[in-house]
């Protein structure tokens, strides 16, 4: 799936797409509630995400979507990835931001191989050992940063937390993403640089209200990476090849 803006890359192929029962048996799981409190985070955030432009190839973990990507988020049959679209383009349309993008929780970022080592290489080591998987919501937290404007805080700490494996597993397959910051995955609602006082009081409280009806309740089940390209402004990103996940649901990640 791509930014409906942007131009395809000649390296796309026909997208592949994981059996319907993936997303559903995730949903079947226990269902929990996300917290109903908002976190300010106050971490000194890198120059990179501070500004509307980025540099080279990103992983993105992505939730099922229908091909509407401008679906209705409260309809009783849409996915989740459907519901975050709906509160993506919603937030975007209110606020003024930019909202052409889909929503995702990063692996790894700005990787500076060429788009078909990236490929060949999640293809082979990383995505065969990822099972699909459901991240569990945690908060609602906001910073002073472009891309991680406004965003949902995942669990990433509890005993049958894999998330953290597989970015271990992506930076030993990606060397040069080993010094990045510790990881926190995150699933952003929000790209733009808006007034904090404007988040607190107004998007934040929305966005909590409107989880509530989530359809799978706190969890976000992924079933595929998709490789973009998100070299430059945000507006020229594309989507470069999706990969379903195809490790094995009962083992961990051999990392």
């Amino acid at each position: 799936m791509t930014a409906t803006t942007a131009p395809k890359s000649p390296l796309s192929k026909t997208t592949e797409s994981v059996a319907p029962s993936v997303a559903s048996e995730m949903i079947e799981q226990k269902e929990s509630k996300t917290s109903q409190s908002a976190e300010y985070d106050e971490e000194v955030v890198p120059a990179v995400y501070q500004s509307s432009s980025f540099r080279g190839i990103s992983l993105w973990l992505c939730p099922p979507t229908t091909e509407d990507k401008n679906k209705i988020s409260d309809s009783s049959d849409c996915t989740v990835g459907d519901f975050y679209q709906g509160i993506i383009n919603t937030l975007a349309e209110e606020q003024g931001t930019f909202g052409d993008f889909i929503p995702h929780i990063t692996l790894v970022a700005a990787l500076e191989l060429t788009a078909e080592e990236i490929v060949e290489k999640v293809r082979n080591e990383i995505a065969p050992k990822i099972p699909p998987y459901a991240f569990e919501a945690e908060k609602v937290s906001f910073k002073n940063a472009y891309f991680q404007s406004v965003f949902v805080k995942l669990h990433a700490d509890r005993p049958d937390s894999m998330i953290k494996q597989a970015n271990e597993l992506a930076k030993q397959v990606f060397p040069e993403r080993q010094s990045d910051p510790a990881y926190m995955p995150h699933l952003s609602v929000v790209y733009g640089n808006l007034p904090k006082e404007e988040k607190q009081e107004k998007i934040v409280p929305k966005l909590q209200e409107k989880l509530k009806s989530a359809p799978a309740g706190a969890r976000i089940p992924i079933d595929s990476i998709q490789v973009w390209s998100t070299e430059g402004p945000v507006e020229e990103w594309f989507c470069i090849e999706t990969i379903p996940l195809t490790g094995p649901r009962a083992s961990g990640l051999d990392v």
